[in-house]
């Protein structure tokens, strides 16, 4: 029997953290300047995993030399950096005390709310022995960034890269085959709603109000994940119903588990990224 969605404690303290990061990240409204932004060096560890638009970084000195130098090198001339979310999923990781976090929402550089950049976001939270949390994965992407990462076995960018071919031309051609990925421990957030278990989950998925729909993957960033899983982010656009001319962005995060040789979705979270 599937148990029933996670406590909605997970969620409060996602959201809680989300919130103190940007306005940390951003500094004092109404100046967004960046001013506070080295201290999120209490948020992450020696051991914490960071991919910014592609690079990959390890450790908080690595991490935190980018976060305090991305502006001036990546956003020459913006002064101030504003992040506001749209939304703000989260699930308990079940192998664990984490949680995990998915964000979607714009970036408005020099306080222009004209022409906001979108952006997704995916945290892991670990507990530290204070009763705090700490950033132990952080995936972030903004929407003008569109390079696939190349194969690397440290960071199980090949096990992704294969895993979301293999799911999307499934979801997209026969979606009642997503089964056997899929376990009763299984959990799913899909534009907000959670269920837990493979029938639960498989019920959702195939009952979904479009009869096509054809993904395409912008980016899949690839973390290893508890020594033996993969931490994926898929960003990318899809059409439904054969209207490929206004395409809809999403925003997909998957945790892999291994299973007999082979993989399982321990953790699915869904967002279209609009606002």
């Amino acid at each position: 029997m599937a148990q029933p969605p996670p406590n909605a404690d997970f969620q409060n303290i996602g959201k809680a953290f989300a919130d103190h990061y940007y306005n940390t990240f951003s500094g004092p409204a109404p100046a967004f300047d960046g001013s506070t932004r080295a201290n999120l060096q209490t948020l992450y560890q020696d051991r914490s995993f960071c991919t910014w638009d592609g690079e990959q970084m390890m450790g908080m000195q690595a991490i935190m030399t980018k976060l305090t130098t991305f502006q001036a090198v990546t956003y020459p001339g913006i002064t101030s950096l504003q992040h506001k979310m749209t939304t703000c999923d989260c699930q308990p990781i079940t192998q664990g005390s984490g949680v995990l976090v998915v964000i979607t929402g714009d970036m408005i550089a020099n306080g222009n709310a004209a022409a906001p950049v979108k952006f997704s976001q995916v945290f892991v939270l670990l507990p530290t022995p204070t009763g705090g949390w700490y950033i132990a994965h952080d995936m972030f992407r903004t929407s003008g960034v569109v390079s696939i990462n190349p194969p690397n076995q440290a960071d199980k960018s090949d096990v992704g890269k294969a895993f979301t071919d293999h799911f999307y031309q499934t979801f997209d051609t026969n979606r009642a085959g997503l089964a056997t990925l899929y376990q009763d421990t299984s959990l799913l957030t899909f534009e907000k709603d959670q269920f837990m278990g493979m029938q639960p989950i498989m019920t959702k998925l195939t009952t979904l109000a479009f009869t096509q729909v054809q993904h395409s993957v912008a980016t899949c960033d690839c973390h290893p994940y508890q020594d033996t899983g993969v931490l994926i982010m898929v960003v990318g656009e899809l059409a439904v119903d054969g209207e490929t001319t206004k395409p809809l962005k999403f925003l997909q995060s998957f945790v892999l588990m291994p299973a007999a040789g082979s993989w399982f979705i321990n953790h699915d979270i869904f967002r279209l990224n609009y606002g």
